[in-house]
């Protein structure tokens, strides 16, 4: 299972929309009107936790309009440009006011521990969505029984990504006499949750039912950010996934191993030639992985 296909042109939106949760962001006005670059600061600004969404949002567009209106005052660029911003910034508002809106959440990737992101992360426990869960988010539910108590209860789908260390945090046990797939599905049980227990060969597990495994990842993907490029892969087709339908734990288990496969080939894709990579490189290399995939399935 590789994902839907991209649906006839149309409204933006049709397909799901996976939001991240990050830390609150701090704008600084030399660098949001920088075109693409402040764009991208406004979309990253949706991706904070959902009851903050829309202020944080209006926070940066009102910093960004200010910089145009500078940069136009100094003649960096002309009123045409300036009105032209503000209409694609006015887009961003409307974004904002439906931020809530979102088929999947991701949150832990540099969420950070304190505990402003536990109540984040409480926040977004709270949602009757698909959650992926990986980086400080992991550490924390770790370390906070009610938090762990609040993903057992949870009743829509939770996905836990996991490297080896983080999974013996969780109270995992990589030496069970069982194998890895039996520890893997051991843990799943205990959260209620599928976990994804990240390495050289992918384990992905549902309390019930067999483990899936993916050993499409090459060494290269041994690089700092190429698990957050995981989280936003799998993030996505969960998204995509829940439009069509409320899924299970069986769906995103196979959602989640099908990503793991595309991201080693993706990792693949890029070392190709034995270049050395990067996570940018990964993430770049997707598009192809995915029309590759899809191609050998017809």
């Amino acid at each position: 299972m590789i994902g839907p296909h991209p649906p006839e042109p149309g409204r933006l939106g049709l397909v799901g929309r996976v939001h991240e949760v990050v830390r609150p962001l701090v704008v600084d006005e030399r660098s949001v009107g920088d075109g693409d670059a402040g764009e991208r600061r406004g979309e990253v600004a949706l991706a904070a936790a959902h009851g903050d969404l829309v202020a944080i949002e209006v926070d940066v567009l009102d910093a960004q309009v200010a910089a145009l209106e500078q940069a136009q005052a100094g003649g960096l660029i002309t009123a045409e440009q300036l009105v032209d911003m503000k209409a694609r910034l006015a887009d961003k508002a409307y974004e904002a006011s439906e931020a809530g809106r979102a088929e999947a959440w991701i949150v832990g990737p540099g969420g950070g521990t304190d505990d402003a992101a536990r109540a984040r992360l409480t926040e977004v426990l709270a949602m009757a969505v698909p959650i992926l869960v990986d980086a400080d988010a992991i550490t924390l539910i770790a370390q906070d029984s009610q938090l762990r108590s609040s993903v057992t209860a949870r009743r829509a789908p939770t996905l836990f990504t996991p490297h080896a260390g983080e999974f013996a945090r969780l109270g995992g046990q990589l030496d069970h006499s069982g194998g890895r797939a039996e520890a893997v599905r051991r843990l799943a049980t205990e959260l209620r949750s599928v976990v994804l227990l990240k390495g050289a060969v992918t384990i992905v597990a549902a309390p019930d039912g067999p483990a899936s495994v993916s050993a499409s990842a090459p060494p290269d993907l041994a690089t700092a950010g190429s698990g957050d490029v995981l989280a936003g892969l799998i993030g996505s087709m969960l998204a995509a996934q829940r439009y069509q339908g409320d899924p299970g734990a069986t769906e995103v288990r196979r959602t989640a191993a099908a990503g793991a496969f595309l991201h080693g080939v993706a990792g693949c894709l890029a070392a190709v030639g034995g270049r050395p990579i990067v996570s940018e490189d990964v993430l770049a290399a997707i598009p192809s992985a995915v029309a590759a995939a899809r191609g050998a399935g017809t």
